[in-house]
């Protein structure tokens, strides 16, 4: 019975230690919290990342857009001429598109899969961020609606 009291005793004067209690369960949580808005910060800029990749996708495919178009205008000039080897190559730098600019370069293809095509190369890349990415457009030069895209 001696024990008991003695442990009863002891519990009774611990006095002050709700305080020590609430300050751990304050900092556990404080801990969690930046945790989670660590996480979230991440997460936020991982998406803003995923975002701009998106975008300067979207310049390069629109600068391959704009090359073709350019390429069949006027009874397909410029199209014949870079498929009978009139001209070897052409390109447009650093055109202002949206919110970057797109370098486009068209050429006959030398790669193995796709020798003697045409090759649209375009590369779109936005201002805020100097995020790039290029898209490659092959048109068969016999059939102009034969194509192959790659991404790069």
């Amino acid at each position: 019975m001696n024990q008991k009291a003695a442990v009863y005793r002891n519990l009774k004067n611990n006095k002050g230690s709700a305080i020590v209690y609430a300050v751990m369960v304050f900092l556990l949580v404080a801990i969690f919290a930046a945790t989670v808005v660590s996480l979230f910060g991440n997460n936020l800029k991982q998406a803003k990342h995923q975002e701009y990749s998106i975008e300067a996708y979207y310049l390069s495919y629109s600068g391959v857009q704009m090359a073709f178009t350019s390429l069949i205008a006027n009874e397909n000039e410029l199209f014949d001429d870079i498929k009978n080897g009139t001209v070897t190559s052409l390109s447009e730098n650093d055109i202002a598109f949206g919110n970057g600019t797109v370098d486009i370069v068209v050429t006959k293809s030398t790669d193995a899969n796709y020798m003697g095509w045409i090759k649209i190369v375009s590369t779109g890349t936005l201002d805020l961020n100097n995020i790039s990415r290029t898209r490659t457009l092959y048109i068969d030069p016999s059939n102009q609606k034969n194509v192959v895209w790659k991404e790069f």
